[in-house]
This record gives C-alpha cells, structure tokens and sequence, in this order.
C-alpha cells in the first residue's frame, strides 16, 4: 500500500499480508461508504456534515478496561509487532523499512541479548 498523506509528508510504501489487503479493499467497497470520502474507517459526520475519521477511543477505552491493561496504548501495538518480527529474525534494510524507525533502531529492538522492546545498554 503506497501512503501519500503522512506525518513527514514524505510518501512511502508499507507491506500488507493478502489478508490485511483484502480487509481494505472491503472497507473501500463498503456500500456505506460515500465515494467522495478518501477516508477507510469513516466516522460519523462531524458539524459541516463532513465525515471525520472513525473515533475509536471509547471502545479502546472499554477493551483496555475490560483487559485490566489501564496504562496500555495503542501505539504500544505497534511496538509489540516490532519485537515479535526482531524475534522472528527480520532485521537490516527490511526491517528499517518496515518499522519506519530510526538509525539506531538496533538500539531499541535489539536483535540478541535485549529482548524485545527493551533498550540495550
């Protein structure tokens, strides 16, 4: 999947397992889903009648509450599925490319010796 719209502004590839791929071509082919709205998970309309993107905080809010997980946070997710592809041996270029981290990535997740989502030192 290629994003243009990003943080940095910077356009970038990202993998996608064919099940991931399937869930949003879905999503885009949701007779719900207005054509105008380049949005995939759209919320309600907002106060000028625009959709806005879907709002997930009460549920997040409810799962944690329900999980007994109070300090956890969504990004944590993405920190977890980091580790557990350094644990699986994904490393170097692929890995860089993938995480979108930064050069001392290996620092963070080391490969060996720290486990994951420690920091060496």
């Amino acid at each position: 999947m290629r994003l243009t719209d990003t943080k940095n502004n910077e356009a970038r590839l990202v993998p996608l397992t064919q099940a991931a791929t399937e869930v949003f071509k879905q999503a885009l082919n949701n007779p719900v889903r207005p054509l105008d709205c380049d949005l995939v998970f759209f919320g309600e309309p907002g106060k000028k009648g625009k959709l806005g993107p879907y709002a997930y905080t009460k549920l997040w809010n409810q799962a944690k509450k329900q999980a007994r997980l109070d300090d956890f946070r969504f990004h944590d997710l993405r920190h977890e599925a980091v580790s557990r592809l350094v644990e699986a041996g994904l490393s170097g270029g692929r890995f860089d490319q993938w995480a979108q981290v930064h050069a001392d990535a290996e620092e963070i997740y080391p490969p060996e010796g720290g486990g994951p989502g420690r920091k060496a030192g």
